[in-house]
């Protein structure tokens, strides 16, 4: 057996995503952390390695770029343990927790008060009013927090934008998840809207007043 048999086959990466992970690297090294001792060594390896790379060319400048991009993405993946000037998807890493909470079926009790118990009939829901409002509110409370996440993801998305598309650009989207729990919750409504941000606020309001109307039975008489 000779040694290119047993010599590791390097990761097929196309030309843009190792430009995208480069580009990201220089990202991370121009927001380290300058008063912290680790990260401007980090920085200045990342730096110093780029700089490097642009003299070579062929097969060996291909070896030094993948060796550098696996640099940058295990870099990137452990982000949490370095320090940043600005720490990179701050807001958006929070909207990806409280994403990570959500009943991931459209539709069903989201606070799932009976636990493993079966949930009421109809006919029982009927005949006991708190326990029709409890069911009641906890779809519409389910759907209310949906929609403030939704529209807590596109503010972070707007407020971090560089890093996101850098990160995206790069195949580490930090918002897939939430991609997809845009197209699963996205919109409730039946017609496409021109300003979908107005119909995310529009539906928010709407489910509050909808949780007035099943909390307004409970008040006390004579309370508005």
């Amino acid at each position: 057996m000779t040694m290119s048999d047993t010599s590791p086959t390097p990761p097929t990466r196309d030309g843009a995503t190792i430009s995208a992970v480069l580009s990201l690297g220089e990202r991370i090294a121009a927001t380290l952390d300058e008063d912290d001792l680790l990260s401007q060594w980090m920085a200045h390896h990342i730096a110093e390695r780029l700089t490097v790379l642009e003299t070579l060319q062929g097969a060996e400048r291909a070896t030094a770029e993948n060796e550098l991009v696996d640099h940058i993405l295990r870099l990137w993946e452990h982000r949490h343990g370095a320090m940043f000037g600005e720490y990179p998807l701050d807001l958006s890493e929070s909207v990806i927790r409280a994403v990570a909470r959500l009943d991931p079926k459209p539709g069903d009790a989201f606070f799932g008060a009976f636990g493993f118990l079966p949930s009421p009939s109809a006919e029982e829901t009927r005949l006991d009013t708190h326990l029709w409002i409890a069911q009641s509110l906890d779809i519409e409370v389910g759907r209310l927090i949906r929609q403030l996440v939704i529209l807590a993801a596109e503010s972070a998305a707007d407020t971090e934008a560089a890093w996101v598309e850098a990160a995206r650009e790069a195949d580490t989207d930090p918002f897939l998840h939430i991609r997809d729990l845009l197209e699963q919750y996205g919109s409730e409504a039946d017609v496409e809207e021109a300003d979908p941000r107005a119909a995310g606020r529009a539906q928010i309001a709407a489910h509050a007043a909808r949780i007035r109307e099943l909390l307004a039975p409970l008040a006390p008489p004579g309370t508005e």
